[in-house]
């Protein structure tokens, strides 16, 4: 399978990044919140994981727009 990805052209690895990403956060936001909170003390905005989540994944899309 890996040998597959490596035959790509390096050009592609960007937008690829940017789809499996997008793909994550898609499968992140699909979880109901009363699913992620159901253990959670009180219903706080900021326990909430999809939140998180989702702005670990724009830091990281931002540094690999740095470091491209």
């Amino acid at each position: 399978m890996l040998d597959r990805f490596q035959l790509l052209p390096v050009a592609w690895a960007l937008p690829l990044t940017f789809v499996a990403f997008a793909v994550l956060i898609a499968l992140v936001w699909a979880l109901p919140r009363a699913s992620i909170l159901k253990d959670a003390p009180d219903g706080a905005g900021w326990r909430d994981l999809r939140i998180w989540a989702t702005l670990l994944v724009c830091f990281q899309l931002g540094i690999y727009l740095l470091t491209d």
